[in-house]
């Protein structure tokens, strides 16, 4: 009963990418807004600031690298 849930599919794959690029453009946006937040908060010097800065978008860069690896992997299907 497992393994027939487990192939169960709600939607076909294409739009299962589809909706995962979508999530992975929404959490780039909220990563940058809510990590520009945090940082406001904190009473930082500049080069402790820039540094933030680089690594809330270097994490944003990192999900929408994987928004487009999905992209690919969707045109190869």
């Amino acid at each position: 009963m497992i393994i027939r849930l487990l192939k169960w599919q709600v939607m076909s794959d294409a739009a299962w990418h589809r909706v995962c690029q979508a999530l992975c453009a929404i959490l780039a946006c909220l990563i940058i807004a809510v990590g520009s937040i945090c940082l406001m908060r904190l009473d930082l010097s500049l080069a402790q600031t820039i540094l933030g800065m680089g690594v809330i978008f270097s994490l944003a860069f990192q999900v929408v690298i994987y928004s487009e690896l999905l992209a690919l992997k969707r045109k190869a299907a």
